[in-house]
């Protein structure tokens, strides 16, 4: 088990990590029917993340996804040739996770906030370039408040940092309750647990087959060698990201030295 998983499983009041949320959300989108893409949380994330130095030059919409060279920044599920249908973009906050989903039925991204963030303008022009970038498409940015009643408000009680469950929870609705995300009779107990339980899963060598709002089961069929495959990707894929945003901030740097150096 992977320590993160362990800490999270032990401590009612941990929060899931970025990697873990990303994970349950690619699993989802894996076991999903039509052509699911998952941007990475290091999309968003790092809009936070420019007073560090390995980011310090880093910018959300500089990225074009259709090129080859963005592997780290999104999932795809399916063939290329397939169109897409669905955009699912993990949000990171401030010490909160969201959700933001595009359909392709109508060419707007649905955003969910357990607990009603504001969203700046920056993060939702990255929401609506990623989406642009996938698909082509110029879209919109429907912003849900939870007193609409069509997801739930994030009031746990003890377990005050479920907001990661709740983002997943979202997902996995989207993809396959025909986009129904509220639940009024919530146990986020239950939840939190059957998540932790598809994350324990996930970190072993065999990966057994995803049946929605169901726990997994050691008793389950495989899946496919080609998603276990790429799950088994997934997990190393945090020290990928960093190798290819330190690489980036290098590039960038001798960029800056020799255009010094030329002005000079």
């Amino acid at each position: 088990m992977m320590p993160e998983v362990e800490q999270v499983k032990n401590n009612p009041t941990e929060y899931l990590y970025a990697n873990q949320l990303q994970a349950l959300i690619r699993l989802f989108a894996m076991n999903s029917e039509r052509r699911v893409v998952v941007v990475s949380t290091i999309y968003t994330g790092h809009i936070l993340l420019r007073h560090l130095p390995i980011f310090k030059d880093y910018n959300p919409l500089d990225i074009d996804f259709n090129t080859e060279h963005v592997h780290p920044f999104y999932f795809d599920n399916r063939d290329l040739a397939n169109e897409i249908s669905t955009v699912i973009v993990p949000v990171v906050l401030n010490g909160h996770f969201s959700v933001a989903i595009w359909d392709k039925e109508d060419n707007t991204i649905h955003y969910y906030d357990s607990l009603d963030w504001t969203l700046n303008d920056e993060t939702k022009q990255a929401l609506i370039h990623a989406v642009r970038s996938l698909t082509g498409n110029a879209t919109t940015i429907r912003l849900y408040h939870t007193n609409e009643g069509k997801h739930n408000e994030q009031n746990d009680g003890v377990l005050q940092y479920t907001c990661g469950i709740h983002a997943a929870m979202n997902a996995e609705s989207w993809i396959f309750n025909n986009k129904q995300l509220y639940k009024p009779n919530l146990n986020i107990v239950q939840e939190r647990n059957r998540m932790i339980h598809l994350l324990e899963k996930l970190t072993e060598d065999t990966i057994p087959r995803y049946t929605p709002f169901q726990s997994l089961n050691s008793n389950s069929d495989l899946a496919n060698t080609s998603n276990r495959r790429q799950m088994k990707k997934y997990i190393s894929q945090k020290r990928s990201n960093q190798d290819y945003c330190e690489k980036k901030q290098a590039k960038n740097t001798e960029a800056h030295s020799r255009k010094r150096k030329n002005s000079d």
